[in-house]
């Protein structure tokens, strides 16, 4: 306990007949308590009294003589004196008078130490001629304590000298007197027989009281067992209830202490249960205010509190002045500061506990002696009349009585609020009775300001009884105070019609009844509110999205929604209701509708665009419009099913713009194709085609322009077909924003907008290599064409070569098959085309003319998506391929891109199969389902995967039959003639070829030909140019004749001999052309494939 609630602290007393103790006062209290004192008991360990509260009381006689007050350990004496004639007449006979006679050895022991202040005059002279005045009183009082005061230093130094020495005397002065006094009290107490029972525990009392002054909590508590033990095994069970003591006293004063000691209540006859009991609750707040921990001793504190008032109440139940008893004593409890260290978040909460019994004693006392009610506030009735003295005057009328009420309620608010979070729940539930109360009293908007937090608190939370009987009070606030016109919440004034709207539809949710009466009020205000409240739309209707989107009409999409009505009893009038989704680049998409009718129950509505972006969207928000009202819906994005996908639905009777690979593929011209689906309907047009960056890329890998800068470009022109775009580095793919704006003539007001990102494919299925072939008066080309891709065979129907100047050469036919022909990537599976090339009318090849090689092909999965379309989907059934070409666009870019087929099974054994598992079968239709509203052409679509996941064989005719509507894809590849600025043909030429022997010379013509007249070539370079003929000299030959000539004629021929040094088949001898000492590479040997055999 603090010093103003303990009863059992160290005292000094002072006897000040000179009123100068004040002098010093100040000094010596500013030194307390004291700190770190140590004391040893007998046969114990060292104790430190860490702390020790010491009381400064002025000295009386009941002090000093009365047997059971507690006597001080240290007494003062304070005197003055200015001469001797002064200390002979007044000084000493004062100081015989205070101390005690010559027994003082049977009292309590007690230090008793006289306080002298003189000037220096009189100290530092021998005033008594040889001895000072300091030592005069020694010398007269040799069994007391002479210390000198001072109230004037000559320094700081000096004065922090002198109390420190003064402290250190009376702490050491302290410590033996206490031991001395619990020696005493040991002997008396040993000395006792047990028939005196009340000197026995008025001996044990002190010893208790003296171990808790000092805060020596083990001794403290075994004393307080041992006497406790005693008193209930010498007191009789009989022993009578005693008197409520109202109002409650937790200390007495220092006069009053002996009044309360067991063993004269014993003596005197007047011991009760209240005060037996009373007595161990104050020792044992005592005991634990010594104790460590402060958590646990307060809430030790709070226990041992709380367990005193069940005894009492169940000692008497039936007092009248129980509640009032309860009151004072709670009362008693926070002035004394028990629980003193508000800082604590504990001790706050403790404190609050007790002030809110407090105030449920006083109501529960108010109750029972007047008429006066609090709504929603009841006590269980009793048997007991109550009585009441003190506290009549705060229920004497009514205002009284709320006012004390509200007075003691905002007294444990103002605690709480202090506490941490988890205290909230309890100053909501107080807030809540304050506003009733407010409410009660018709101060409404005093109310209102409370009402508004609290019922949104426990909606929230899920007290919806709580909740729902709150919003009807603030409602009726709200409508009670019809000259409020806004509202201040969270710093923004808000219209009362506004919240008052909002309040009666939170109400509305929540009641059973009069669902319509309410309605038909909400109604009433919000068409007077201007606010445009908003509000919860789950609150109102529940809500269900189909994520299968439609067409409603041309160029017009829709999702349908159910709305389910169990609210409101009648029909709901709805202006419009807008569904507004998002997808990954934060573009909107807006779907909605005008008008509607909501009635109880069940609603199927239907929500349309006709500015549609396809593609994957997350669900934002749904607004319904009510007058001015507005019921949002925010969705989360975390939840999968507020995902839509939405796939282009193909409608045979409205516009649309497709774009894709083009089908004819140049190798130096890449272009999309743009295809209009029922073009004539449309007024006006514009398309925005935009590239699209990976995101591992900075920038796209393709461009509009061959500067490679333009990344988008815009179409006014329907007629256009084609758009060509430049690699900026190679890739297999990319994708491409589309955006088409027009109006259609049946409706020119409205704007249709439609947006979809493609993917571009623009791998080359069809591997190419051309080699060129100059002879004599003729050229070739061979080309090599086989698959790029070892993933992806081809089928190769045909293949021509044309030229862009018809009237100049004539070229060989070109390649047909009267089947595909299969290609794959692989060097054992390559077609060769070779087209001979001649002039015509005398004309000459003329290098870097242009000539085209047309190539008709399609891969196997462009064969095998057509055999699964015609005959596993549609099986030539017209209706069923009428349902399909709705969503043929779906088929074609959902469905077909993502099949597999095991092409080997069907090249070996005509199966067609897909090579994948069921669960990306199931994947496949999973996705369709959510994607489009299928007039059971999902279940087509279903049966048609199930035949090729277990795989179906197809007949020769079939393929062959239904290939033929397979429309081929064509690549164009542009050749050049090489540029050839010399010509040369070379031929040996003799008689005599079987009759060569080894070692005899035979006679041999070189006939070289010059045939670059044949080539348009650069006339400069003819006239200029002098070429050189040489025989190479090898170790088969020997050679006679001219070996190194010039060539000045277009023929020229020489004759040498050539002796053979082998016998075998020997090859001609090499010969090479010069110009300029440049090898002419241009030569064409006419006999580099023959051989002479030498015998």
């Amino acid at each position: 306990m603090s010093e103003k609630s303990a009863l059992n602290v160290v005292r000094f007393s002072y006897f000040d007949p000179f009123e100068i103790f004040d002098s010093i006062r100040n000094e010596l209290e500013q030194r307390l308590p004291f700190q770190n004192l140590h004391w040893k008991p007998v046969n114990g360990s060292l104790r430190t009294i860490s702390n020790l509260q010491i009381k400064l009381i002025a000295e009386t006689e009941s002090i000093k003589d009365d047997l059971y007050g507690e006597k001080p350990l240290i007494m003062f004496l304070i005197v003055s004196c200015t001469s001797v004639d002064e200390y002979r007449s007044k000084v000493r006979p004062l100081i015989r008078q205070w101390l005690p006679p010559n027994s003082e050895n049977v009292e309590l022991p007690a230090k008793r130490i006289i306080l002298l202040r003189c000037n220096s005059e009189v100290l530092d002279t021998n005033l008594f001629k040889s001895i000072s005045l300091l030592e005069k009183l020694t010398k007269d009082f040799p069994a007391s304590t002479v210390i000198e005061i001072k109230t004037i230093y000559k320094s700081q130094q000096e004065k922090d000298d002198f109390w420190v020495g003064m402290i250190n005397r009376l702490r050491a002065s302290l410590m033996d007197t206490f031991q001395k006094r619990l020696t005493y009290l040991q002997a008396q107490l040993s000395g006792i027989s047990g028939s005196e029972f009340d000197s026995l525990s008025l001996f044990q009392e002190k010893i208790l009281n003296l171990y808790l002054s000092f805060n020596l909590h083990e001794e403290a508590s075994k004393e307080l067992d041992t006497f406790r033990k005693n008193l209930i095994a010498h007191l009789s069970e009989d022993l009578p209830l005693g008197d409520l003591q109202v109002p409650f006293k937790l200390t007495e004063s220092d006069d009053d202490q002996g009044q309360n000691v067991i063993a004269r209540m014993m003596v005197q006859n007047n011991l009760s249960k209240f005060r037996l009991n009373k007595f161990f609750f104050i020792k044992q707040c005592e005991l634990l205010q010594s104790s460590g921990s402060f958590s646990i001793k307060y809430f030790h504190l709070y226990s041992l509190t709380r367990s005193f008032l069940r005894t009492i109440e169940c000692l008497f139940w039936d007092s009248p002045y129980l509640l009032e008893f309860e009151f004072y004593f709670i009362e008693a409890i926070l002035d004394a500061d028990l629980f003193m260290d508000q800082s604590l978040n504990a001790i706050i909460e403790i404190r609050a506990e007790l002030k809110l019994f407090q105030r449920d004693r006083w109501l529960n006392l108010a109750y029972s002696l007047t008429d006066f009610r609090l709504i929603n506030k009841y006590f269980p009735p009793s048997t007991t009349i109550n009585q009441c003295d003190l506290l009549q005057n705060t229920f004497c009328d009514e205002e009284t009585f709320q006012q004390t009420y509200l007075r003691l309620t905002k007294n444990v608010l103002t605690s709480l609020s202090k506490c941490k979070a988890e205290k909230q729940r309890t100053v909501d539930l107080l807030s809540v009775e304050v506003a009733i109360l407010y409410y009660q009293r018709e101060e409404y908007e005093n109310a209102i300001v409370i009402l508004q937090s609290c019922y949104e608190f426990y909606k929230s939370s899920h007290w919806s009884l709580i909740g729902n009987e709150l919003l009807e009070y603030f409602v009726k606030c709200l409508i009670k105070c019809p000259d409020l016109k806004f509202l201040e919440i969270s710093g923004e004034k808000i219209p009362v019609s506004t919240l008052l709207s909002n309040s009666i539809l939170n109400l509305l949710t929540t009641v059973k009844d009069a669902k319509d009466f309410w309605w038909d009020f909400f109604l009433r205000i919000n068409n007077k509110d201007t606010g445009n409240l908003v509000y919860p739309l789950d609150n109102l209707f529940e809500i269900h999205i189909n994520h299968c989107t439609t067409t409603t009409k041309m160029n017009t999409f829709a999702l349908e929604m159910t709305v389910l009505n169990n609210l409101v009893p009648k029909d709901v009038e709805v202006s419009s209701i807008q569904l507004l989704l998002k997808n990954h680049d934060d573009e909107f998409l807006t779907f909605n509708t005008n008008s509607v009718c909501v009635k109880p129950g069940e609603n199927s509505i239907v929500l349309e665009t006709t500015r549609m972006t396809f593609g994957i969207f997350e669900l934002v928000s749904l607004e319904v419009t009510v007058g001015n009202t507005f019921f949002c819906k925010e969705f989360c994005t975390l939840e999968t099913e507020d995902v839509v996908e939405f796939q282009p639905v193909s409608d045979p009777s409205g516009f649309d713009v497709l774009i894709s690979p083009s089908r004819l593929l140049e190798l130096t011209k890449n272009r999309i194709e743009i295809l209009h689906m029922n073009a004539d309907k449309v007024s006006s047009f514009h398309l925005d085609l935009t590239i699209i960056a990976n995101k591992d890329k900075s920038q796209p890998s393709v461009a509009f322009t061959p500067d490679k800068k333009k990344f988008k470009t815009s179409i006014d022109n329907i007629e256009t077909k084609f758009i060509e775009f430049f690699f900026i580095h190679q890739c297999n793919s990319f994708t491409v924003k589309q955006e088409v704006t027009f109006r259609l003539k049946d409706d020119p007001i409205n704007e249709y907008y439609q947006c979809r990102s493609v993917n571009i494919d623009c791998r080359l299925p069809v591997s190419v290599s051309v080699e060129d072939i100059s002879k004599s008066g003729a050229f070739f080309f061979k080309f090599l064409i086989s698959s790029s891709s070892r993933e992806e065979p081809i089928l190769l129907h045909s293949s021509s070569l044309s030229s862009v100047h018809e009237e100049k050469y004539s070229i060989s036919r070109g390649f047909e098959t009267e089947s595909p022909l299969l290609l794959r990537a692989d060097d054992e599976e390559i077609c060769l085309n070779y087209y001979q090339i001649n002039t015509l009318k005398e004309m000459k090849f003329t290098p870097n003319d242009l000539f085209y090689l047309k190539i008709n092909y399609n891969t196997l999965k462009q064969q095998m998506d057509h055999l699964v379309t015609s005959i596993f989907l549609t099986k030539g059934d017209i209706s069923i391929s009428e349902k399909i070409r709705r969503y043929q666009n779906i088929w074609q870019t959902v469905v077909l891109p993502k099949l597999k087929y095991d092409y080997h099974l069907f090249e070996q054994k005509s199966v067609i199969r897909l090579a994948m598992s069921a669960e990306m079968v199931q994947d496949i239709l999973t996705a369709l389902t959510s994607q489009a509203r299928y007039d059971g052409v999902l279940g087509v679509i279903a049966d048609c995967l199930e035949i090729i996941q277990t795989g179906s064989k197809v007949s020769g005719l079939e393929i062959e039959g239904f290939s033929n509507d397979l429309a081929p894809s064509q690549l164009i590849v542009p050749v050049n003639l090489p540029h050839l600025q010399q010509f040369f043909t070379v031929e040996f030429i003799t008689e005599t070829l079987n009759h060569l022997e080894i070692g005899k010379p035979f006679a041999f013509k070189v006939q070289i030909m010059n045939l670059t007249d044949q080539w348009d070539t650069n006339e400069n370079d003819k006239r200029s140019r002098t070429y050189v003929f040489e025989l190479v000299n090898d170790n088969e030959w020997l050679i006679n004749g001219t070996r190194k000539a010039a060539l000045p004629l277009k023929k020229n021929e020489y004759s040498i001999q050539m002796i053979p040094l082998k016998r075998g088949y020997l090859r001609y001898p090499r010969v090479e052309i010069f110009s300029q000492k440049r090898r002419v590479p241009e030569v064409n040997l006419l006999n580099i494939h023959e051989t002479l055999l030498v015998t």
